[in-house]
């Protein structure tokens, strides 16, 4: 016995309608899933908190810091070599140009502009408070600069990413972007402890 035209035309309708929802479905998780592991992603003022109490708990106050700054697309990075003992810095070498070399427990006013190509960013308000403060702490403290910024923007929603040693707190990487602009910061860490009463090389 044939099946009547009609019943055949309803099922092919149909068969079209789940295409198309299919479809859609598709498109939507397209859209939401990069927006949730974003929003997974973003670093959170808990995190920024809790990864600085760790520092303060177990931190050192004797280390050798590494770490490199990229800006925008650029792909080439600004690499700051910071000494830091007793909690002071004492050495700190900017893209092979020494800036600070200060006896243990003082610190030099922050330095001036220089100018080069690729040298430091020196109009940059954000990397002038790493400057006044190039160790752990100022790292964290831009971080946390930023993250108020942004709370504050309203509407705006920037991208701020952190990942943090499980041992003691300190920044490991971080990324911050603006939305809707090409405006962004990329941070490299490495920290190396030392022995406490150590002093830079000469």
């Amino acid at each position: 016995m044939s099946v009547p035209t009609s019943i055949v035309a309803s099922r092919r309708s149909r068969r079209w309608v789940w295409f198309f929802a299919v479809l859609a479905i598709l498109g939507v998780a397209a859209v939401v899933i990069p927006i949730v592991y974003n929003l997974r992603q973003q670093l959170r003022p808990e995190q920024l908190a809790a990864a600085r109490a760790r520092w303060q708990q177990q931190g050192t106050r004797d280390y050798d810091l590494a770490f490199e700054v990229k800006y925008d697309t650029d792909p080439r990075a600004d690499e700051h070599m910071v000494q830091v003992r007793g909690g002071k810095v004492v050495s700190w070498i900017v893209n092979g140009e020494e800036l600070v070399r200060a006896p243990a427990g003082t610190l030099p006013p922050v330095p001036g502009a220089r100018a080069g190509d690729h040298a430091i960013h020196p109009s940059d308000e954000a990397l002038l408070e790493v400057w006044k403060r190039p160790d752990v702490d100022g790292l964290f403290n831009m971080m946390q600069k930023w993250l108020d910024e942004d709370a504050a923007s309203g509407g705006q929603r920037n991208f701020a990413t952190a990942s943090f040693d499980a041992r003691d707190g300190h920044p490991l990487h971080y990324i911050h972007r603006v939305a809707g602009t090409r405006q962004r910061q990329e941070w490299n860490i490495k920290l190396t402890r030392v022995v406490p009463g150590s002093h830079p090389a000469g």
